[in-house]
């Protein structure tokens, strides 16, 4: 049994891929986690000093003010530079193939053909719109869109059959 996905490796597939993936990981490691603990000191300072009426109150201010924008900032530059990193894969913009097999995973574009065996994606996520298969630095995501050959229960039980699967809602 096989089941086939065609998908483009466009923006819109990249920012998907991205929600996913931050979506799967511990709340504390994804970017706005850890810029949110970042800044509980500055909050903890500026609550003391609004508290104590200390005399480094604007100070405390300015700092959690700072510490706000850095963080807001800091997520919008992870995003922006992980997009760019996407970007300039030899695949963004094509028109990609990825058939799973009990064999492996197969993917084909345009340029390059790689195939990989299941042990080679030892991790896998189930959304209601889709498959994320990961391995150490790589991400595939399989939007239930994309499905050209079986369908999306056949690719379930088929991952779930070969990788540490999970579901997320």
């Amino acid at each position: 049994m096989s089941v086939t996905y065609r998908y483009v490796g466009d923006d819109a597939y990249f920012k998907v891929l991205m929600a996913r993936y931050y979506l799967q990981r511990n709340w504390a490691i994804r970017p706005i986690g850890q810029f949110t603990c970042l800044t509980i000191p500055f909050v903890l300072a500026f609550a003391y000093a609004w508290g104590s009426n200390a005399p480094w109150l604007s100070g405390a201010a300015f700092a959690l003010g700072a510490m706000i924008v850095c963080g807001v900032l800091g997520v919008l530059l992870i995003r922006i530079g992980v997009l760019a990193r996407l970007r300039r894969s030899p695949a963004f913009g094509s028109a990609i193939t990825a058939t799973l097999s009990d064999e492996g995973v197969h993917f084909v574009a345009p340029r390059s053909q790689t195939r990989h065996e299941w042990p080679g994606y030892p991790r896998s996520v189930r959304y209601s719109d889709g498959i994320l298969l990961l391995r150490p630095g790589v991400i595939c995501w399989l939007p239930d869109v994309a499905l050209i050959a079986g369908t999306a229960d056949a690719a379930t039980e088929l991952i779930r059959s070969h990788t540490n699967f999970r579901v997320v809602a």
